[in-house]
């Protein structure tokens, strides 16, 4: 049954039960006990006031009305499956522990659990690959979301296809007698799938890092940011296999110390490019999303304010090991210890008034649109109210 044609009798349903339910609920009230004795001088609570968004509300928030009822249509029909499949483990629970089992009547039970968890399954997965289609054509449109689904589809096949080859591979293992050739071609072939799925998943994931870069920066900015990661990426790889070799080095019979040296010295020298370029795209990035909020003058005075708090961090993590060393000396020079103490403190002060500053500074450039915002309200509750 597709997920639309059920809509009408199960949204009907729920509409219903749900009416059915508040009735009963108001009518079973439980009386309260007896108050106590009022106090002598009794102090008024205030009210606590409890705002709960109902889930109808927030589906339509997230989607619309039409598709937040055939949302919790489907959501009722599989709760209603859950319920069915949790009575029917209940007696398969009563048939196992019977004085006498029946075994055709546990087999039967058996066979309609495992029918109502493919029927659930099936019921679960529309419901989610119907929720992702608003999703992505709310955020890429029909004709990107279409594609974006497509390659989603292609992934679970090639997903399911190597669960297959796994479970033919487990099998040829456990054989009485294995034929290592054929177990070689299924690995072989395993090898080539895991290589062909990575590929897929890789290509949608980069397909829409790009819609979303390009989105929110444009597509110039996006371009050097995809650059950018491609060329961390790249950096990794090399860290990765040189770690490799170092690894191999020191377990080697023989070390040979001035090799594993030049090693060692080539792996901080990578880091720090590594690291170098991750700073260069989050600093990067960062100025753009500060430019689109508060424009180029006001980020480049949030930036320069960073770089302030960034130096004076590194500066007091230094003095910080400095007073460290002070203390654990053989014999510690106290006047010396008290004047690192103090401009220990001295910097920790200055750190504080820059973050201080730098927040103070944000929150006013966010203030004028808050207010904004607030007016614009106000201003829609006075038309409501004069019609």
């Amino acid at each position: 049954m597709s997920i639309k044609k059920y809509v009408s009798t199960a949204l009907a349903t729920t509409i219903v039960l749900s009416v059915a339910f508040g009735s009963f609920a108001s009518e079973a009230v439980i009386a309260p006990p007896a108050p106590p004795a009022p106090l002598a001088n009794p102090v008024p609570a205030p009210i606590p006031v409890i705002q709960v968004e109902s889930e109808i509300d927030r589906l339509t928030r997230e989607f619309n009305a039409e598709v937040a009822l055939i949302i919790i249509a489907a959501q009722n029909e599989i709760k209603t499956i859950h319920t069915s499949l949790d009575a029917l483990r209940a007696d398969i629970k009563a048939a196992k522990e019977a004085e006498e089992v029946d075994e055709t009547a546990l087999a039967a039970l058996l066979a309609e659990e495992e029918a109502i968890k493919a029927d659930l399954k099936v019921k679960e997965d529309a419901l989610r690959l119907f929720k992702d289609k608003f999703k992505l054509e709310a955020e890429f449109g029909v004709e990107i979301a279409a594609k974006i689904l497509a390659s989603r589809d292609e992934i679970a096949a090639v997903r399911s296809e190597l669960d297959a080859l796994r479970a033919e591979i487990k099998a040829a293992k456990e054989a009485e007698e294995v034929d290592e050739a054929a177990l070689a071609a299924l690995l072989e072939k395993e090898e080539a799938i895991k290589a062909d799925l990575k590929a897929k998943e890789d290509a949608l994931r980069i397909y829409t890092d790009k819609l979303r870069l390009e989105a929110e920066f444009g597509a110039e900015a996006a371009a050097k940011i995809l650059a950018s990661r491609d060329e961390i990426a790249a950096v990794r790889s090399e860290l990765d296999a040189l770690r490799a070799e170092i690894k191999a080095a020191k377990e080697a019979e023989e070390v040979d110390e001035t090799a594993l040296a030049a090693l060692l010295e080539k792996e901080e020298a990578i880091k720090a490019d590594l690291k170098a370029k991750e700073d260069a795209l989050r600093i990067y990035t960062d100025k753009l999303r500060l430019e689109a909020e508060f424009g180029a003058e006001a980020a480049a005075v949030i930036l320069a304010s960073r770089d302030e708090i960034a130096a004076a961090r590194s500066e007091l993590d230094a003095l910080r090991k400095e007073v460290k060393a002070a203390r654990e000396a053989e014999e510690v020079d106290e006047t010396a210890l008290a004047a690192l103490v103090e401009a220990e403190k001295a910097l920790h002060a200055d750190l504080k008034a820059k973050e201080d500053a730098l927040n103070e500074y944000i929150k006013s450039l966010r203030e004028p649109a808050e207010a904004e915002d607030t007016s614009d309200d106000e201003e829609t509750e006075e038309t409501t109210s004069d019609n």
